[in-house]
């Protein structure tokens, strides 16, 4: 008699908590993801927050969280992670009465690109762990990573030939009483522009920069287009990394640049068009939006661009970069170049690449640049 008693109160007890824990459970029970920070630079360390708050009564005895992130963004500790397409990360954990939960994951940013986490799930369970409870949650987390930056002195010497003193000297007049910042030193610049201050806080030689009275624009055309048959993407990153660096150096002294390519924006599917501009803000949006360039959408016709930037603006010089060399693109260059377009082509290699053959009249304004990216960032 005892025995069925006892049968009797833990089918009555497992069917009473089941039911409360079916209509109960996910009840006042909130989640969000959010990244620690909405733009980072390539190869920083960002914090993926994870945050649940339990409002009830009813104490939640198992709470797993499920989100996928893309491989992009690297976990330094691989627990409770597997990877494939994306990283798929699942955390356990119990959560109390009235409690909230808060967990910062460290995530490595190894690439430029947008990214998101757009859903994510959060499965509980009743008291005795015999069903599931499983809700799947909106996410408004993005994070923007920034286009991977060449060193200044690597951008100076590759732009030696084309941005010359006596380029700088014509168009770019400082004046000394409109300070502009600082910035780190080069072999060319006075002694007299160092600024102490400044050096000891970076403990690199800083010199004082000023707002030049006179202006002179740039134009940077980046071309996105294949330049293998298997589509290979690694020197389209570089070129999109030599376009960024390449802006940020000249706006820093002075030049008002402007961007265009022939891709598109991956959120508003816009082309990307960025208008003359000076100064950091302006290399900033620069780099933003060449953060948002997606490649899995295709290029648009490279020297259509071309015309289309030439003809509605007068003449400027322009800095062209393309890992794309097929001879239909040279002869297309060549006849720019025959009708009075200034420009400096800059090739994009890998470190052991062999140099693709140049058509002779583009080859005194054709520079190829190397560099192996490190595998960490």
């Amino acid at each position: 008699m005892e025995v069925l008693f006892i049968l009797a109160f833990l089918s009555i007890f497992i069917a009473a908590q089941s039911w409360i824990y079916r209509v109960f459970a996910l009840r006042k029970l909130s989640a969000k993801i959010v990244f620690s920070k909405s733009v980072a630079k390539c190869g920083e360390t960002v914090m993926i927050e994870e945050m649940i708050r339990n409002e009830k009564a009813l104490p939640l005895p198992m709470l797993v969280l499920k989100f996928e992130a893309p491989k992009a963004l690297a976990f330094p500790d691989m627990t409770n992670t597997s990877l494939s397409d994306y990283h798929y990360r699942e955390d356990l954990l119990s959560l109390g009465a009235w409690k909230a939960h808060t967990r910062q994951i460290p995530v490595k940013c190894k690439r430029r690109g947008y990214f998101s986490f757009k859903r994510f799930s959060l499965t509980t369970s009743d008291l005795m762990l015999l069903m599931k409870i499983v809700s799947s949650l909106e996410s408004e987390a993005s994070l923007t990573v920034l286009p991977k930056l060449i060193r200044s002195i690597d951008v100076n010497i590759m732009l030696m030939s084309f941005i010359d003193e006596k380029t700088v000297n014509k168009f770019l007049v400082e004046d000394p009483f409109a300070f502009n910042g600082t910035r780190e030193y080069q072999p060319t610049d006075r002694m007299s522009a160092v600024n102490w201050k400044a050096t000891a806080r970076c403990d690199e030689l800083m010199v004082n920069t000023f707002c030049s009275s006179v202006h002179s624009e740039i134009q940077i055309l980046l071309n996105v287009e294949p330049y293998t048959n298997d589509h290979r993407e690694d020197c389209i990153e570089k070129a999109i990394s030599i376009a960024y660096s390449t802006a940020k150096y000249l706006t820093q002294r002075h030049f008002e640049v402007s961007l265009y390519c022939n891709s598109r924006d991956i959120l508003t599917e816009s082309d990307i068009r960025i208008e003359r501009g000076s100064g950091t803000e302006h290399s900033e949006l620069i780099g933003y939006q060449l953060a948002r360039v997606d490649l899995s959408r295709g290029s648009g016709d490279f020297d259509a661009m071309i015309e289309d930037v030439v003809r509605s603006r007068y003449h400027r010089r322009a800095i062209i970069i393309s890992a794309n060399t097929i001879t239909a693109l040279q002869k297309q260059l060549i006849r720019r170049l025959r009708s009075g377009f200034d420009f400096l082509w800059i090739v994009p290699l890998n470190i052991h690449d062999a140099e693709p053959i140049i058509l002779e009249s583009l080859r005194p304004v054709t520079k190829f640049w190397r560099h192996r990216f490190e595998e960490s960032n």
